[in-house]
């Protein structure tokens, strides 16, 4: 078995939704489609089977209805007897995360044959999770005084970022935190009240059951007469967590923009 990613490009292509809001309790109807590489191949006369997982990036409390379908997108063979099929398919539920799966059961029959890609079209209706991670930066106008409270201004200026936390410990090496970016914030709201400035984020559509970590890179632009280092550390909410779909949503991660000077 085999477990491809829509948010990975390397292993789903032509990745698009349509979303409709069906006017009741957060129910939705959605067309999600791609093109899977499963990339399976063939150097016998044998008849190969293979299951293929696609995580489809949708988070849902309740899958409704659902209607799929599969069909052969790349495929080759080098003169000999084959079988290229797509036997089932079906639509579930990640039992853990909630994260909407497609289920493909593949076969592939030749000598030196190969099933690149599928394409797939499924129809859902769902009761949707919307997970998202929200909170607050803030940091003297010292450091950085925008000239107005316009989210324009200040967005390009500090780098939020949903990120994958493991502990690693490398053979016959010290443990160590390790960060993998996932998926970017938004800053949605500037706060100007007299020395103090504060930007407001949100990170929408986060994963699922992974151990997560949120930090703040500020942009160049801030800064002291006095030189120095400009750190952004937390100062409010769990700094490692993990969203489930009993709970999918962490607010008040909070961060402060200070500056560390070394005399």
């Amino acid at each position: 078995m085999q477990t491809l990613d829509v948010r990975d490009p390397n292993q789903v292509t032509s990745v698009s939704q349509i979303d409709a809001d069906l006017g009741v309790a957060n129910r939705r109807l959605l067309v999600l489609s791609g093109i899977a590489l499963c990339n399976l191949d063939s150097s016998d006369d044998d008849l190969h089977r293979d299951e293929t997982v696609v995580r489809l990036g949708v988070y849902a409390r309740n899958l409704e209805q659902w209607s799929a379908f599969v069909g052969l997108a790349s495929i080759a063979n080098d003169e000999t007897g084959f079988v290229f099929a797509t036997d089932t398919t079906q639509v579930s539920l990640d039992p853990q995360s909630g994260e909407l799966l497609l289920t493909t059961f593949l076969a592939l029959q030749g000598d030196d044959s190969s099933l690149h890609r599928f394409s797939y079209q499924v129809v859902v209706t769902i009761v949707r999770v919307s997970p998202h991670i929200a909170g607050k930066i803030r940091w003297p106008s010292s450091l950085f005084r925008p000239a107005s409270e316009d989210v324009a201004l200040v967005a390009p200026q500090l780098t939020v970022m949903a990120n994958r936390y493991e502990r690693v410990t490398p053979p016959g090496g010290f443990p160590f935190d390790r960060l993998t970016p996932l998926i970017p914030g938004q800053i949605v709201k500037v706060d100007i009240q007299g020395d103090w400035c504060e930007a407001h984020y949100r990170i929408d559509n986060p994963a699922m059951v992974t151990d997560l970590q949120v930090t703040v890179t500020p942009g160049a632009i801030f800064g002291g007469a006095s030189g120095g280092n400009i750190v952004a550390g937390q100062v409010n909410g769990p700094r490692i967590f993990k969203l489930t779909v009993g709970a999918p949503s962490q607010d008040d991660i909070d961060f402060a923009i200070s500056q560390i000077v070394v005399r």
